[in-house]
């Protein structure tokens, strides 16, 4: 019965319910703004990877004859980020 009493007051193992609150708001918050800027750099990247693919340039020039890639995507200027980019669900 001594030991219950001791046990029942000790409270070196007790969590603060207002600091467990203030934690986990605070690592909400910085989840959020991480994975927001993850968001930003990766649709940011990809538009790096689309620009590289539209400038890629296939033209050869063989004993057979020549070839000249006038490329599929006309629509950004050579060097210039991508204008726009769109993402489509269905």
């Amino acid at each position: 019965m001594k030991r219950c009493l001791i046990l029942w007051g000790d409270d070196r193992g007790e969590i603060n319910a207002m600091a467990m609150v203030l934690l986990t708001t605070i690592l909400a918050l910085g989840a959020i703004v991480g994975l927001a800027s993850f968001r930003d750099q990766l649709v940011q990247e990809l538009g790096d990877v689309a620009v590289a693919l539209e400038n890629v340039n296939q033209s050869y020039t063989s004993a057979l004859g020549t070839f000249t890639d006038m490329g599929p995507f006309p629509t950004d200027p050579v060097g210039a980020p991508p204008a726009c980019l769109q993402v489509c669900g269905s």
